[in-house]
This record gives C-alpha cells, structure tokens and sequence, in this order.
C-alpha cells in the first residue's frame, strides 16, 4: 500500500481525503458514546475540539520567505508588487500566502533566466531549496506553450514540496505562480514523537495511528519514506547506485520506528491508566480531538491548482458518505452494539 497511497495522495488528494472525512465523521461516533453527558466532559470535548481546529490551521508554507537568487542575468528589468528582478542579479524576496501560494513578474521578453531559491518558514527556520529555470520569452510565444517549458526543481525541500503552478500573460509582464505544499517535518524528534503517538492510537477506540499522522501532518511523509526505503532496498543489497533522498529515507523510517518502540513502552502505559480511571473523560477529549481534527481533513483545502465546480462537490460528498457508509457496515459487521458500550463508567 505504500506504493499505493503516495500516489494517490499526489495525483488524487481532494477524493482521497474527501473519503478520509466520511470515516472520521462517522468514527467520532464511538468515542461520544462511551462518554458521559455530563457538563465536564463537554467542556472539555470543546476546549479539545477548539485548540485542535487552531493547531491543525498552523500552515508551515504561511508567508514562507523565498529568497531568489538570479544565476543567469537577463537583459531586462521588471519592476513589480512582487519585487525587482534587476541585471545586478540582487536576491528577489518575495512571500507565500496563506495557501502557499507565491508569485513572480517577468518582461514578457527577455533571456533566458535561472533563479536559485532559498526558502525559510515564518518561524525563520529553513525549509530547503528549488531551482526554477524559464526559457527565452518572446513577445508572440504562447503562454500555455511557455508554462510547459518552465522548469522547477526541488533541489532540497526538506519540509516542502512545491510546484510552478500558473503563467499568465499581460502586456509586457509575465506572471508565474507557484506553490508551496507542507510535506510534513524530517525533523528527527518530531518524527519520533509522530510515532510513539500514532502506536497510541491502537488502544483508542475510533481512531487510527494513521489518523493521529493525518492529524500531525506526517502521514504522507511517513508513507512516503516506507516507499521509498522499500524500493531502494533492492539496489542497496545489489550494491547499486541508490536513489537520491534514500538515505533521508532510511533515517526517517527509524526514528518512526523508535517512536513506536517508545510509546509502546511508555505512552500506551499512561494512556492505560487514564482509560481505565477517567474513561470519560478521555473519551471526551478523545471526541473533542477528532472534530477539530476534521478541519485538516476538508477536501476543498487539498484541491491545491483545481477551482472547486459542480462536479467536484458531488464527487466529494459522494466519497464523503461512501467513508461514512464504510465505518457503519464494519461496525454492524464486527457484531457490537451501540447500546452495551455506550456507558461504560
């Protein structure tokens, strides 16, 4: 499957979350019958619930800073909102917005140009690099055509992906737009942690560990690690030259691995203890958690280039009860009653 899910979390994110958002819909079902109705535990499902909703909304590509670095000069000047791009070759500072989103005006004629960009979050931390190259312009050259010839390298976005995403032409200028898409953290305590609390997961009812990653902002960036080490196995062991970025790979994986063996051996211990003595509450917190949680979820937020139409809409409230659908037919399967589990303390 982890040759699977990266896929379609590239080429297929609006269906896949869209189905991703019928099952936790319908999951949250089983936590918020094993609480208590009582004024305590839905306080604290809302105070769960809110600072989940505000903690999921904090975007690592929000006003990321792009430092552009113009490696071939061009023989033109453009002065624009975005910033100058001068022959002097000065770095280009521009910001993403809130989706990532960042721009750069061109002259609609000129020599070929190659920028290297730095990028650094709003925390001020870096974020890696990327290369974009844009061929020689000319006044009459398509702007479809142009788009294709662009060129964007990820040399190294650590945390990053991204994309050149739009070109537009009008009069003299020349816009290109592109985005920054939030992978997740290599950053190896927090990948270590991201494991220890998704092993916790298998003794809460309603949820996953692969959730408690959707949640965090790992899950493709884990999957896409076991990818990636799974195939660059096979070339290691035949002493082959290896992929780039296995061995960042690798290093994910294991400190995954060691978040697993962590939480096993401790966190669950804890988690053991509050099920067992403040049942629910915790499933309160636990219920609280989820609805908050279901804003990383919403489909329309994983669109990324496409604008949201008709079509768009059905599909996704098609998938959304499909997942819904889906988690009910398990549950009637699996032969438990609502009724025997719902109050359990």
């Amino acid at each position: 499957m982890t040759m699977i899910i990266p896929f379609i979390l590239e080429n297929y994110a609006y269906y896949a979350y869209a189905f991703f958002f019928g099952l936790i819909l319908f999951s949250i079902t089983v936590p918020l019958r094993m609480m208590q109705r009582k004024p305590a535990e839905f306080a604290l499902l809302i105070i769960a619930a809110v600072a989940v909703f505000f903690l999921v909304g904090i975007s690592r590509v929000s006003d990321a800073r792009i430092e552009l670095s113009q490696s071939v000069s061009a023989d033109n000047t453009s002065d624009s909102s975005s910033g100058n791009i001068e022959n002097e070759g000065e770095p280009l500072v521009i910001y993403s917005d809130a989706k990532g989103t960042w721009e750069i005006e061109l002259p609609r004629e000129g020599a070929a140009e190659q920028f290297n960009a730095r990028v650094t979050t709003r925390q001020g931390t870096a974020a890696g690099n990327f290369a974009l190259f844009v061929p020689v312009r000319q006044g009459d050259e398509d702007p479809k055509a142009l788009a294709e010839a662009v060129q964007f390298s990820a040399v190294e976005l650590n945390a990053l992906g991204g994309s050149v995403k739009e070109i537009e032409s009008e009069g003299d200028v020349l816009t290109l737009r592109g985005r920054l898409i939030s992978e997740g953290s290599t950053w190896p305590p927090y990948v270590l942690f991201s494991g220890a609390l998704a092993i916790c997961a298998m003794i809460l009812p309603g949820i996953s560990g692969a959730y408690i990653l959707v949640i965090l902002g790992q899950y493709k960036l884990v999957v896409s690690a076991l990818r990636d080490t799974a195939r660059g196995l096979p070339d290691l062991l035949r002493g082959q030259e290896l992929a780039p970025g296995f061995g960042e790979a690798v290093i994910t994986v294991a400190f995954f691995v060691v978040g697993v063996a962590v939480g096993i051996f401790s966190f669950v211990r804890i988690l053991r203890y509050v099920l067992k003595n403040y049942p629910s509450l915790t499933m309160a917190i636990l219920t609280g958690l989820m609805i908050g949680s279901l804003r990383g979820l919403w489909p329309p937020a994983h669109l990324h280039d496409q604008p949201l139409d008709g079509m768009l809409i059905a599909a996704g409230i098609g998938l959304t009860i499909a997942g819904a659908v889906l988690i009910f037919a398990l549950e009637r399967i699996s032969g438990k009653s609502p009724a025997a589990s719902s109050h359990p303390a």
